[in-house]
């Protein structure tokens, strides 16, 4: 066996440690015998911490969940041993630096010195080489967060025109690359944005052509209905924090379902709490998304809307990895920390003042 260490943690009441850990892999003369041919060894470099892994964290009551799960769904590392089917199906090969995203909410997590990956399963499948000019860290930066504002984008009505783009909650992982992709990929002349005073600049120097500081709004409505008046009705609202001023006047805000006008919420209505929101309480909290979404499928809305959940084997990575390699969108690192300070980077997430990912570095 195999054996090495990982985080793991057994529920919300507890907190983080380093275990020993193991997989069925045989180790001879420095040599891997996979279980599968169907595997691939990685010995990871990497793991970015994400708000929903905490959510999963506040999900598991001490009452019902007493064993220990793994931590971390991105990571970044080198493939250390291949099976020959993996090899000709990925076109990947010892040596490879590749990232990826292992989605295994109550299984293995990323925080961890080694990860097995059976290449025909959806955590498989999104395994991508990383193009030379990324580090790890920046690797381990981008799948969950760049794959779901790809997915945002891909989940807008065909025949939409993205030529003006209101993106709420720019100033998130999520939103920072929507920004980009709207303007770099998708040849938007206008987007209008959200986010505070603290990451306005930096969401200004991505190319946001207007930003509404919604601190300094009860609600957004007004400020983005004057942006109506200037240049029109937009073209797609992007929710990348969870936010429902906007609906009682979304004829006005939005094109009509005619010219494919779209919102598309990866939240739905309300902003999630990452030191206390759990996913009964998100689900409980999903009412109005949930007569939103009926009322779409039935073509009774005027406009399209649409929740865009990321499938781990889905197409984003090829696009993600062509748009990181042409340098028209790039990965924001908020910070790094050992595995052992695991406890630290997750207070930086809960700090709510992180701009852009936090890093833990298992190599």
């Amino acid at each position: 066996m195999l054996e090495f260490r990982a985080i793991k943690y057994k529920n919300k009441t507890l907190d983080f440690a380093v275990v020993a850990d193991s997989l069925p892999v045989q180790v001879q003369n420095g040599q891997y015998q996979l279980p599968s041919e169907d595997d691939f060894l990685v010995k990871v470099h990497a793991a970015a911490l994400n708000p929903v892994d905490l959510i999963i964290k506040n999900s598991l009551s001490p009452w019902l969940f007493r064993g220990t799960r793994g931590f971390g769904m991105d990571y970044s590392g080198d493939i250390v041993a291949i099976g020959r089917q993996a090899a000709a199906a990925t076109g990947l090969a010892v040596g490879d630096r590749i990232a990826g995203l292992y989605q295994k909410p109550l299984g293995a997590g990323t925080i961890s010195e080694y990860l097995l990956v059976d290449h025909k399963k959806p955590e498989g499948r999104n395994a991508r080489k990383l193009p030379d000019s990324m580090s790890y860290q920046e690797g381990a930066a981008y799948p969950l967060v760049f794959g779901t504002a790809q997915t945002m984008f891909d989940t807008v009505a065909k025949g939409n025109s993205f030529g003006k783009v209101l993106v709420l909650g720019a100033g998130t992982a999520v939103g920072r690359h929507c920004v980009q992709l709207a303007l770099k990929v998708y040849g938007a002349e206008h987007v209008v944005v959200t986010c505070s005073a603290r990451t306005e600049h930096t969401i200004r120097a991505l190319g946001a052509t207007s930003v509404i500081d919604y601190t300094q709004h009860p609600s957004i409505l007004n400020p983005v209905l004057e942006a109506v008046k200037e240049t029109g009705p937009f073209d797609v609202v992007l929710d990348c924090c969870g936010n429902s001023d906007l609906f009682p006047q979304m004829a006005a805000v939005l094109k009509p379902r005619g010219e494919a006008g779209s919102y598309v919420s990866i939240v739905g209505d309300t902003k999630a709490n990452f030191k206390t929101s759990s996913i009964g309480g998100l689900v409980l909290g999903s009412f109005w998304v949930t007569v939103r979404m009926v009322r779409n499928t039935l073509g009774l809305l005027p406009y399209f809307y649409s929740q865009a959940l990321l499938d781990q084997g889905g197409s984003w990575p090829d696009k993600c990895i062509k748009n990181l390699s042409e340098g028209k969108v790039r990965v924001f690192i908020d910070s790094e920390y050992a595995m052992a300070d695991t406890h630290k980077a997750v207070d930086r997430l809960l700090s709510n003042q992180a701009s852009g990912k936090v890093i833990v570095n298992v190599v």
